[in-house]
């Protein structure tokens, strides 16, 4: 060391008689929660950079860095090295203070070809139940069987959650695309979303509910598309989230995983999202958002929304984002090679699905994003939408 280092080695350690023994040690590393990638509400290392030779601070290569543990279900590490500046590191662990035991504890660790992991849990130790409002909540059963349409996510290709478990954090009708996301920071989706909306003096604080497919590339690393489901109660200021990087929605299903990768086999392909209190997909329950979550929702909604959304902090600005929505091509009622929604149906009152009574198409910038709906000749509504953005598009 008078010289020089040979290695750098970044994480956290526990010092304790009881580490490796039985009981083990209660004490936890980073701020007590197993690594989160998504909400990063655990130990986080980020700008690891190293200097060689005096020369300036530089990332290390990808190639020389590994991650270990000497107790992987006590303690445990993930590195993220793709799509980032520098390499990030997530560590730590939970311990349950009653019975010694990882509150998250995979029961089966399920590892996709593409790098992706699945952890199978507890059912019942699934996020949703840390919401205060869910402390006593009793797991409830939609009452229908599962479909014997396959749930065309990747990860079932190599295992599946064994029973009394689900699929937790994946990579992960509406037609399937992969539109183009410029900025880590955007993200382009399609979804089904429900609205709860208050008087109109606190328009803002509407409740929503939601589901479909995203390219997010913060939340899940990747450009590829994403099974999520998502909720708020004010208008996505404070409260709600994605699939389960918060408590709130439960899930049933141990076949299905939110946030699981739905656009590498069915680019191109229709869907099926239906939601109310349930969301289910291709007729397979998934799961569902407990009343008590809600008070505009708890019983009905007031607006149903089908369609797209591009976020990014250079939408309304000039230059503009070129991230796309849809397929990135804007309405094509010919071809239908834009973004494509059909079977637009609601339930009203407990009475079987039917076609909507009125409509309206909106968009907050009609030289980057469009929409047409088909309303007149056929048996049901389709609505046409997307656009380019600014992505070889000069008018937007």
């Amino acid at each position: 060391m008078k010289y020089q280092a040979t290695s750098v080695q970044w994480g956290g350690e526990v010092y304790s008689l009881k580490v490796g023994a039985h009981p083990h040690t209660q004490t936890t590393i980073g701020n007590g929660e197993f690594s989160n990638r998504l909400s990063r509400r655990c130990g986080t290392i980020t700008w690891m950079l190293i200097e060689s030779n005096s020369n300036p601070p530089m990332r290390p290569d990808s190639d020389t860095l590994f991650i270990s543990s000497d107790e992987w279900s006590c303690y445990d590490a993930y590195l993220l090295t793709r799509r980032v500046p520098e390499p990030v590191f997530f560590y730590g662990v939970v311990i349950s203070k009653k019975t010694n035991i990882p509150k998250r504890r995979a029961i089966k660790t399920i590892r996709v070809k593409d790098g992706d992991v699945v952890d199978c849990v507890d059912i019942y130790k699934q996020l949703a139940f840390e919401h205060p409002v869910l402390k006593n909540h009793a797991i409830q059963t939609l009452g229908k069987s599962s479909s014997s349409k396959a749930p065309s996510q990747l990860w079932i290709q190599y295992g599946s959650c064994p029973n009394g478990t689900i699929p937790i954090r994946a990579r992960a009708n509406i037609k399937v695309w992969t539109p183009y996301v410029e900025l880590t920071g955007d993200y382009s989706s399609s979804q089904v979303m429900l609205w709860g909306n208050p008087p109109v003096s606190r328009f803002n604080e509407y409740e929503t509910v939601q589901a479909g497919w995203a390219v997010h590339p913060t939340l899940y690393c990747d450009t590829k598309t994403h099974l999520f489901v998502a909720w708020s109660l004010d208008g996505k200021k404070k409260t709600g989230c994605f699939d389960h990087t918060c408590p709130g929605f439960v899930q049933t299903s141990p076949a299905i995983m939110l946030g699981g990768d739905i656009g590498t086999y069915n680019n191109g392909t229709e869907m099926t999202f239906q939601i109310s209190k349930w969301f289910i997909y291709n007729d397979n329950e998934v799961g569902y958002w407990p009343s008590e979550l809600f008070k505009l929702l708890k019983n009905h909604s007031s607006m149903v929304q089908w369609g797209g959304e591009v976020y990014s902090s250079r939408v309304g600005t000039h230059p503009h984002t070129a991230t796309a929505m849809g397929s990135g091509h804007f309405a094509d009622r010919v071809n239908r090679q834009s973004g494509l929604i059909t079977g637009m149906l609601v339930e009203v009152d407990s009475y079987p699905l039917k076609r909507p009574g009125a409509f309206t198409t909106s968009s907050n910038e009609w030289s980057c994003y469009d929409a047409d709906l088909l309303d007149e000749d056929v048996p049901e509504p389709v609505l046409l939408y997307g656009g380019p953005g600014s992505r070889n598009n000069p008018n937007c």
